[in-house]
């Protein structure tokens, strides 16, 4: 699934206009300047960028048991929910609910695990605190948008 299938292209739009108005007025940047330079100076993620760090941070605290239970019931390790050992196991991944339709695609149970799965197993390590992971996180998804290093 592509990154904008957990959010409405609308509501990424505007929030991306106002989120480069934003900078401008912070930066004092002309109307005529690009926005990604100025963005990525900022240290700022895109919109839908922005959507998966909050919903990877929502499945972290869950793991760890710092979220409401309500969202905590839906996520589960793979090792948690099935009777055979598999190689999945040791690298912390989560079951993915199966849905069957776009709608579904979006619900938590089913965009949280998967974007969790999507993250490299250093981010996924059960050592790590929240905030380090928050840290690391946003780092990871800068340099893959801004190409820092």
């Amino acid at each position: 699934m592509d990154s904008a299938g957990y959010t409405s292209a609308f509501n990424c739009t505007l929030n991306t206009h106002y989120r480069n108005a934003t900078a401008r007025l912070i930066t004092g940047a002309k109307r005529r300047e690009h926005i990604t330079s100025i963005v990525c100076q900022l240290y700022w993620l895109p919109v839908r960028r922005r959507v998966k760090f909050k919903m990877a941070s929502l499945v972290y605290q869950a793991l760890s048991s710092k979220v409401a239970g309500y969202l905590a019931d839906d996520i589960r390790l793979a090792s948690e929910s099935s009777a055979r050992s598999l190689r999945s196991f040791s690298k912390r991944t989560c079951s993915v609910t199966r849905v069957h339709s776009r709608f579904g695609d979006r619900c938590f149970a089913a965009a949280g695990p998967r974007i969790w799965n999507n993250l490299p197993a250093s981010l996924r390590d059960n050592e790590v605190s929240c905030t380090e992971f928050k840290i690391q996180l946003k780092t990871f998804m800068f340099q893959t948008d801004c190409g820092a290093s």
